[in-house]
């Protein structure tokens, strides 16, 4: 979940207003290859909709995020 938040609230930081699929392939192809060896997208989406009814919902604010991307 702390990938997901992180990539969400990225985007959000540069303006922008991502999909679940988008935050989704965020995770599984900008960050540590292993996610996509461990998580499919479907199951990401599971969780961002968890985060959602759970208000663990990132607002845009603080620094993006230095490490843990492979592409800047």
């Amino acid at each position: 979940m702390a990938t997901l938040y992180a990539v969400w609230n990225d985007a959000l930081i540069d303006g922008d207003t991502p999909s679940d699929e988008e935050i989704g392939h965020a995770v599984l192809s900008e960050w540590h290859p292993e996610k996509a060896k461990k998580f499919r997208i479907e199951e990401l989406e599971t969780w961002l909709d968890w985060m959602r009814r759970h208000g663990l919902v990132p607002t845009g604010t603080g620094p993006k995020t230095s490490t843990g991307r492979l592409f800047a």
